[in-house]
């Protein structure tokens, strides 16, 4: 009886086993593609100072990196990222921001940003900025930012449904 017992259980344990490896190997014939999503530009109180764009990347199958962001609607960007040394917070300009396959890299507030001047007043009267993401294994992702004014919570545009995917959009037709 314990042997019996024994086998069902030995036998059971290797059907799992042949599972997981079945999920790692669709896995690997589905690897994850290179997107971004939950993307808003958090306005300035002032108009004539920059305002801020934060968004997420999603790694794809590969490591790649983010070279540059493209707005028309805007005077002039720079990527930027939050540094605190010796207790003071500056800002340094980036040249690139690092993609690791499968990684999420949050362009986030107190963190990795795109700075933004000029926007033009008809992107913001449309409460969105078509904003084009470079990176460096070729593709190109246009998403349509949404705008967040001064002192308001940014949930709001972050609950966004729309989700921008290679070289296509989806769920968030941009202009």
């Amino acid at each position: 009886m314990f042997s019996r017992r024994l086998l069902i259980l030995s036998s059971a344990a290797l059907a799992l086993t042949s599972l997981a490896g079945c999920n790692k190997a669709t896995d690997m014939l589905n690897p994850p593609a290179l997107h971004v999503d939950r993307a808003y530009v958090k306005l300035a109180a002032n108009p004539d100072a920059p305002s801020a764009l934060y968004f997420t990347v999603h790694g794809g199958a590969s490591d790649t990196k983010l070279l540059n962001v493209l707005i028309d609607s805007a005077l002039r960007y720079e990527m930027h990222e939050s540094v605190t040394s010796g207790g003071m917070s500056d800002m340094k300009k980036l040249e690139y921001a690092v993609i690791p396959a499968g990684k999420d890299v949050a362009f986030k507030p107190g963190g990795m940003h795109v700075m933004v001047w000029g926007i033009s007043k008809s992107a913001i009267a449309a409460n969105k900025m078509p904003v084009i993401f470079v990176f460096q294994n070729g593709d190109r992702i246009e998403f349509d930012a949404q705008f967040v004014k001064p002192g308001a919570d940014a949930g709001a545009a972050m609950a966004h449904d729309g989700m921008a995917m290679g070289n296509e959009v989806m769920g968030n037709e941009a202009q």
